[in-house]
């Protein structure tokens, strides 16, 4: 028996074919970055063309766009972390003020 999916999956939006290789590249990316102190860091530029070195992708133009769009999901997710510690941060304040 499976359960009722959530509105956040139902709603999600279709990502473009052509676009595909962009968020596999993202994915992959990102699986193998730094954490320094628990903290995420940025997908480098020499990853990223490395990354592309490696795939045998060598278009100057799309090794651009690639890396664009690799930051600009990178700093979502950066963002997404950073609200995330600040949330969990509020919290255990909060937690910590009450006298018992």
């Amino acid at each position: 028996m499976m359960g009722v999916p959530p509105p956040a999956l139902l709603d999600r939006p279709n990502l473009e074919p052509h676009l595909q290789v962009y968020w596999d590249s993202y994915r992959r990316l990102s699986r193998s970055r730094s954490w320094s102190d628990g903290l995420p860091q940025s997908i480098t530029v020499a990853e990223c063309f490395a990354y592309c070195d490696g795939m045998r992708w060598h278009s100057p133009g799309f090794k651009q766009d690639l890396l664009d769009l690799v930051h600009d999901m990178d700093d979502v997710f950066l963002a997404y972390q950073a609200k995330k510690r600040e949330e969990s941060a509020k919290v255990s304040k909060a937690g910590s003020d009450v006298v018992g």
